[in-house]
């Protein structure tokens, strides 16, 4: 229910079908066509334009100033109908997510990575509902940053966590949506993997974590000097429960 279908689209709707949406309050899908500092001119049908008011944007207050006109389609719902203006809400659209989201913690959904920044990244996982991924969720191997592993607009699957009071964003999990166990390897089974963080002792080089999936690492034993993000096929050499054992195939 997070992104439900959309009764009406902007391609299509006759101002009939714009009043009766309203009066039913469903959802109908609008082409941005232009931006202006208070609003955004959204159209509807052919020659059928409505305003959508700043303020009925978005539930974070710093969201509309960072809409691009390259974010062409949005939902709303229609709000109200006056002397032939159209006035649109979007932030309802949100707050009617929120709550389903809410009721779907421990589930799996749908995401579109909105941010990258050193220490995660944020995700829409509906309607503009903001999830925060943070660098422990990202990747089992510890990353140097979030752009090790995601790139802007990427769709990827989400767990979602919990919510957090303080921020006002959902926890969500990327690495628990991929496998993390060693059942489904064997001993020289040929992998690919990518080198991640080296591993010393008593100050000496001994190795490094492989990532083999964004859940499941294994330890590489060498002295000799690997680049950070290369991808390598190794040989699984033995496996425990907390990883698989490799050399260089």
């Amino acid at each position: 229910m997070l992104k439900p279908e959309c009764l009406y689209h902007y391609y299509n709707m006759s101002l009939q079908e714009i009043q009766f949406a309203c009066k039913k309050k469903q959802l109908i899908l609008g082409l941005i066509y232009d931006i202006k500092s208070d609003s955004l001119t959204v159209r509807l049908g052919s020659n059928i334009f409505a305003t959508l008011p700043k303020e009925n944007y978005s539930m974070y207050p710093d969201d509309f100033n960072y809409v691009y006109k390259h974010e062409k389609k949005i939902v709303c719902y229609i709000e109200d109908i006056e002397n032939g203006n159209i006035i649109l809400n979007r932030k309802k659209v949100m707050e009617d997510s929120f709550l389903e989201v809410k009721c779907m913690i421990g589930q799996k959904v749908t995401a579109k990575v909105l941010t990258l920044i050193d220490f995660g990244a944020f995700v829409d996982i509906g309607h503009g509902i903001k999830g925060f991924i943070p660098l422990r969720d990202l990747n089992k191997c510890r990353i140097n940053t979030s752009f090790d592993v995601l790139s802007k607009n990427q769709v990827i699957n989400v767990i979602i966590e919990s919510f957090n009071d303080i921020t006002g964003n959902f926890n969500v999990n990327y690495k628990a949506c991929f496998n993390g166990s060693t059942c489904d390897y064997s001993r020289n089974q040929i992998v690919e993997g990518k080198i991640r963080c080296p591993l010393f002792q008593d100050g000496q080089l001994t190795g490094y974590f492989v990532e083999i999936t964004p859940n499941l690492n294994g330890i590489f034993d060498t002295s000799s000097i690997m680049t950070y993000g290369e991808k390598r096929r190794f040989l699984i050499r033995a496996i425990s429960k907390k990883g698989l054992k490799l050399e260089l195939a």
